[in-house]
């Protein structure tokens, strides 16, 4: 068994999160723990507990997409709530915070 700096070449984030996408999909709740096993398992090589971390967020955005698209998508699914239940009243408040700390309330 070796470790990740004196094992496989290739082994970088995408090709964990290939092998993690799975798990992921199945339990989104996977574990660091289980994703060093399983990293261990399929290349007979053990990763931090950091790079175990990233590969398994990394899997993750590879599944479910990241914070920001899932944010942006926001607005046209709530178009469709208001489109498909006729009365649905939608009330958005956007807080953005400038460069000064001052703070802009977008509706």
């Amino acid at each position: 068994m070796g470790t990740c700096r004196e094992g496989h070449f290739n082994l970088d984030v995408e090709m964990i999160a290939n092998v993690l996408r799975v798990d992921i999909e199945r339990t989104p709740r996977f574990s660091i723990k289980d994703c060093q096993t399983v990293v261990l398992k399929a290349y007979d090589i053990s990763v931090s507990k950091r790079k175990a971390y990233l590969d398994r967020k990394h899997a993750f955005e590879k599944v479910y997409g990241t914070w920001e698209c899932s944010f942006a998508e926001l607005p046209r699914f709530m178009e469709a709530l208001k489109y498909f239940n006729a009365g649905t009243v939608i009330n958005c408040m956007l807080i953005v915070k400038t460069h000064i700390g001052a703070e802009i309330v977008k509706q």
